[in-house]
C-alpha cells in the first residue's frame, strides 16, 4: 500500500513541471532598413540575483546605441575601427535583478535591408555565478538544463497588426502547463481518496 502512494506521489512530481520564462528580446517584427529600439526582457526565476546580462549582437543589425540604463554598467564590444566598426555584443552588469522580478534593457539599431529572421543569442549570468545561456533551439533533448531557447525578429514588409508573437506564445504556454498542473492535482487527490478508501475496507474486514 505504502508502495503505491509513493509512486502515485513520484508521477505527480514528473507530470507538475511548472514553465519557466526566459530572456526575450521585442519585437518579434520590424520593418527593413529601419531604426529600431529593441528592448530585452530579462525575468529572474532563481532564488539568487541577476548580475548580469550579455546579448550577442548579429552582424546584419548596424547603428547600435544602448540606452543609458540607471544602476548598470554598459560595455559594448566591436569588431573593426572608425566607422566600419561593428557592435558584436552589449553586456549590462553592476546591477541586480531579484528573485521573481523582471527588468528591461533597450537599444537603438538599424535592421538589416532585406527580410530576415534574426536570432538573438542572451548570456543571464546569477550572483553565484551561474550562467543560463538562453540561445539554444530549444528542440534538443541533450541540451544542457543551465540552457534555454533564444528569441527572433522576424525583418519584414508584411508586419502582423496583432499582440507581439512572443507574448501570446509564452501566454498560451503557460495557460496549458497550468491546466496540466490543475488536473495532476485533482488526479492525485482522487488516486489517494481511493487508496484511503480500500485502506478501510480492509482494516474493518
Amino acid at each position: 500500500m505504502k508502495k503505491s502512494i509513493l509512486a502515485l506521489i513520484l508521477a505527480f512530481s514528473l507530470t507538475a513541471t511548472p514553465a519557466y520564462a526566459h530572456v526575450v528580446v521585442k519585437p518579434s517584427e520590424a520593418k527593413p532598413a529601419s531604426y529600431q529600439t529593441f528592448t530585452v526582457s530579462v525575468p529572474n526565476e532563481r532564488d539568487n540575483p541577476t548580475v548580469q546580462v550579455s546579448l550577442v549582437i548579429p552582424n546584419s543589425i548596424q547603428s547600435v546605441t544602448p540606452t543609458v540604463k540607471p544602476g548598470w554598467q554598459i560595455v559594448t564590444e566591436k569588431s573593426g575601427e572608425g566607422e566600419a566598426a561593428q557592435t558584436t555584443r552589449i553586456t549590462w552588469q553592476g546591477g541586480e535583478i531579484g528573485p521573481e522580478l523582471r527588468d528591461d534593457f533597450t537599444f537603438s539599431a538599424k535592421t538589416p535591408a532585406g527580410s530576415e529572421k534574426i536570432t538573438w543569442k542572451a548570456y543571464q549570468t546569477y550572483s553565484d555565478g551561474t550562467v543560463v545561456s538562453w540561445d539554444k533551439s530549444g528542440n534538443d533533448p541533450t541540451e544542457s538544463v543551465t540552457s534555454g531557447p533564444f528569441s527572433t525578429t522576424i525583418v519584414t514588409n508584411d508586419i502582423t497588426p496583432t499582440v507581439d508573437k512572443e507574448t501570446t506564445d509564452n501566454s498560451s504556454t503557460n495557460a496549458t502547463v497550468n491546466r496540466a498542473f490543475y488536473i495532476s492535482v485533482a488526479s492525485l487527490v482522487v488516486a489517494l481518496g481511493a487508496v484511503f478508501i480500500v485502506s478501510r475496507s480492509k482494516d474493518r474486514k
